[in-house]
């Protein structure tokens, strides 16, 4: 998100900033929910009643403002710009403190945090006897659920209370606190171990996919290694758990070993549905878990499969905007990756249906943007060449960098392969010079990447058609030698099966 321009004089700075204020503030309030409408209003009815009427008027004008008008705010509520950031600020925090009661019974989390502070309070009001029980309960439940941030926590807040007990107990009762930080301690330590290894994987699948380089390979291997020799029937922790199967998962995917990735994901989705994902706030990490392993299956080609975790992933129960933005995304990504990948006839109407379903706000970029390639690519595959011409635009004028880097090579590639077969020849020259350089810039050095942009620079030479299907069955041979390496295999896996489309074109011609 940008940050707002600092200007050179005072006033004009402080505008600027309240400005944005505001949009923070419509944002907030158009996330909420109709059930966490309705809370706020009966929450503020019940302990704000002095400033209640015009507030509640600023709170209902946003709700009904879908699109936000700084404007409008300001002509329809009279008073100095002092008096406005009051009440703008005054119902940001009342949101959220209603948003706090909202949510307390359904995330753990909250519940953990409210008997902290109740702890604090009564203690330091010198009502301990009270304290004890919300001690009580909020140290069961964080070792029930295994979680050890509040279980330190909590310990922590028994150590104030070592007062309370008998001199003889208090040296015993202490040790036994120490003993129990430390076992939690290093439990968050070794779950920081393999979170480390999680994200190394993510970035290793980022940005070597597929995986050309030794020293990635080597190290990665290592860290498999080390992985696989944890004893995951020690981890009793959930998260750490999942973090370990996710890890093991990523790496497998990088050596494209696709049946161990989907064993190691299948183990995560497992973990998830024994749980309470609602409770735990994990309904956002269950999807991507679901998502992750319907992607591992297009690799496979097993639709059905793929499918089958679409169908699971819109019956999760959702309560949120973002929570439906993101089951969108996800569920838009792997129809359109679906289409992209099997045989079946060409469908203006699934392809707009998923295009009217993403919209144009883009929650989440990556999704958006492979949503958007696996439909160029479908609109490729077959032979729709004028759809593809637009949907190819979007994606080169994007300035989004995806995760990926090598994305973006394959889109430009796309491009390319989109304007030759629309005749677009005279700007052939600029956009093979444009990738050349990007790979350059990029230091991308890939076989089939490069083979395909020589392969246009030749065509352009060649006016006789027995010359142009020589090149192309030129380009299938070579692709069909280079991908015997099945770390280059995969790009026609990831991105675009190119030996299918130069088979399709020497077949017609």
């Amino acid at each position: 998100m940008k940050s707002f321009k600092y200007c050179t004089i005072r006033k004009k700075t402080y505008i600027s900033d309240m400005g944005k204020s505001w949009q923070h503030l419509h944002e907030l309030v158009q996330n909420l929910s109709p059930a966490e409408k309705g809370y706020f209003k009966k929450h503020w009815n019940g302990f704000s009643e002095n400033t209640a009427p015009k507030s509640l008027e600023v709170f209902d004008l946003l709700v009904r403002m879908k699109t936000f008008n700084e404007s409008k705010i300001k002509t329809s509520f009279a008073g100095s710009a002092s008096a406005l950031k009051s009440l703008r600020t005054h119902l940001y925090k009342q949101i959220l403190r209603s948003l706090r009661l909202f949510n307390q019974d359904t995330d753990l989390g909250f519940t953990l945090r409210e008997y902290l502070d109740y702890i604090e309070i009564l203690r330091k009001k010198g009502l301990h006897e009270q304290s004890i029980p919300f001690l009580n309960k909020g140290k069961t439940l964080s070792f029930d659920m295994n979680m050890h941030p509040y279980q330190v926590l909590f310990l922590i807040q028994q150590k104030q209370f070592l007062n309370q007990y008998p001199e003889t107990d208090k040296t015993i009762i202490a040790q036994q606190i120490s003993k129990n930080i430390i076992a939690a301690s290093d439990l968050i330590v070794n779950r920081e171990v393999i979170k480390l290894a999680h994200v190394k994987s993510i970035y290793w699948n980022n940005v070597f996919v597929p995986l050309r380089d030794e020293e990635v390979v080597t190290e990665s291997n290592k860290l498999l290694v080390t992985l696989l020799a944890i004893d995951e029937s020690t981890i009793e922790d959930y998260s750490e758990r999942n973090l370990l199967y996710a890890a093991l998962s990523n790496i497998y995917l990088l050596h494209g070993n696709i049946k161990q990735a989907i064993v190691f994901q299948q183990k995560s989705v497992v973990l998830m549905e024994a749980m309470d994902v609602r409770k735990i706030n994990k309904i956002l990490s269950y999807v991507s878990a679901l998502y992750n392993l319907a992607s591992l299956f297009i690799y496979l080609k097993d639709f059905k499969q793929v499918d089958l975790q679409i169908q699971k992933i819109k019956k999760v129960e959702l309560s949120f905007k973002t929570e439906i933005q993101f089951v969108e995304s996800v569920t838009c990504c792997l129809e359109a990756q679906l289409l992209q990948h099997n045989n079946s006839k060409f469908s203006e109407k699934k392809l707009v249906t998923i295009e009217n379903t993403m919209g144009e706000d883009q929650p989440i970029p990556n999704l958006y943007y492979d949503t958007k390639f696996a439909l160029l690519s479908y609109c490729i595959k077959n032979k729709q060449y004028k759809a593809a011409l637009e949907r190819s635009h979007d994606l080169v004028t994007t300035k989004y960098m995806h995760s990926q880097i090598s994305f973006h090579v394959h889109v430009r590639l796309l491009h390319i392969l989109v304007h030759y077969k629309n005749n677009n020849m005279q700007l052939l020259p600029f956009l093979i010079r444009s990738t050349y350089r990007f790979m350059l810039k990029q230091e991308l050095n890939y076989q089939i990447e490069k083979s395909l942009l020589r392969f246009f620079r030749k065509i352009l030479t060649k006016i006789n058609r027995t010359e142009i299907l020589t090149l192309f069955q030129q380009l299938l041979n070579e692709i069909i030698a280079i991908a015997e390496n099945p770390a280059e295999a995969r790009v026609m896996l990831i991105y675009f099966n190119y030996s299918g489309w130069l088979e399709s074109e020497l077949k017609d011609n």
